[in-house]
C-alpha cells in the first residue's frame, strides 16, 4: 500500500494532481479518498443536494465555503481534531496490505498527519500551481498549514518522505508558538 497525502491552498491543484496521478500510473490500482467526505455527506442531507454530484456539491461550496469550514472545526471541538483523519485511516486500513495507492487530495491539518503515521508511512505532495481559483485565506483554519508552506518557498509538485515531512511539521508548529 502507498499513501500520498496531497497539501496545497485553495486553488493550487490538489485535485489536478489526483488526477493526472491516476493518468500516469495507468497499471496501478489507485483510489481516491478523501477527510471531508463526512462532511461533504453531513451537508447533502442537511442542505438536500446529492453528494455524489460533483457538479451541485462544487457549487454548495464555493456558496458555502466558510460555513462548511465551521461546521469541520465544530465537530472537532465535539468529537476529536482528528475525527475526519480517523474515519479515513479506519476505511483504508483493512485493504492496507493490498497493492494499492491512496490518495487524499485534502491533507489541511498537521493532526491528519500525525494520524495518518500511526496507521501508515504517508509520502506528502506539496501543490502550489496557481489555478484560477488560487487563493490564499489566512483567516481560514483549513488553509494555515498551507499558507505557511507557500511562505517557506516549497516548490509545485514536491513530494516529502514521512520522515521529511514530521521534521516540517515540527518546524511548523514551533513557528504556530512563537
Amino acid at each position: 500500500m502507498n499513501l500520498l497525502l496531497v497539501t496545497g491552498v485553495i486553488g493550487s491543484g490538489k485535485d489536478t494532481y489526483a488526477k493526472e496521478y491516476i493518468k500516469n500510473h495507468p497499471n496501478e490500482r489507485v483510489e481516491i479518498i478523501r477527510f471531508a467526505t463526512p462532511l461533504r455527506n453531513i451537508c447533502a442531507k442537511l442542505y438536500n443536494f446529492d453528494a455524489n454530484d460533483e457538479v451541485a456539491y462544487e457549487k454548495f461550496k464555493a456558496e458555502n465555503r466558510r460555513a462548511m469550514v465551521d461546521l469541520g472545526q465544530a465537530m472537532k471541538d465535539e468529537m476529536g481534531l482528528d475525527i475526519f483523519a480517523v474515519a479515513a485511516g479506519e476505511k483504508m486500513w483493512p485493504r492496507s496490505r493490498e497493492n494499492i495507492t491512496f490518495i487524499i487530495p485534502d491533507f489541511r491539518f498537521p493532526v491528519e498527519f500525525g494520524t495518518m503515521m500511526d496507521f501508515f508511512v504517508p509520502n506528502v505532495v506539496f501543490c502550489n500551481y496557481h489555478s484560477e481559483r488560487y487563493e490564499l485565506r489566512p483567516e481560514q483554519v483549513t488553509e494555515q498549514m498551507a499558507i505557511w508552506l507557500v511562505e517557506q518557498g516549497y516548490q509545485h509538485g514536491q513530494v516529502f518522505s514521512a520522515l521529511e515531512f514530521e521534521k516540517i511539521m515540527q518546524k511548523y508548529q514551533l513557528n504556530l508558538v512563537d
